[in-house]
């Protein structure tokens, strides 16, 4: 989007409601980049965990 184009929807539609609009949709693609984040620390704390077990059980705990 260039910037005419900015230009032209905040004096068709106000500087609020593009302002809006636009954290709106950064706000969105803030919640994919989370839910990845999250995902790849899911995987690395199921991996210790794992990791953990294994090494409790190898030193003969109960």
């Amino acid at each position: 989007m260039d910037w005419q184009t900015v230009i032209q929807l905040v004096q068709n539609l106000g500087f609020p409601v593009v302002c809006c609009a636009a954290l709106f949709i950064r706000m969105g693609h803030q919640d994919d980049l989370h839910r990845e984040e999250v995902e790849a620390l899911k995987k690395s704390l199921d991996e210790n965990t794992n990791v953990l077990t294994r090494l409790y059980e190898k030193l003969g705990g109960q």
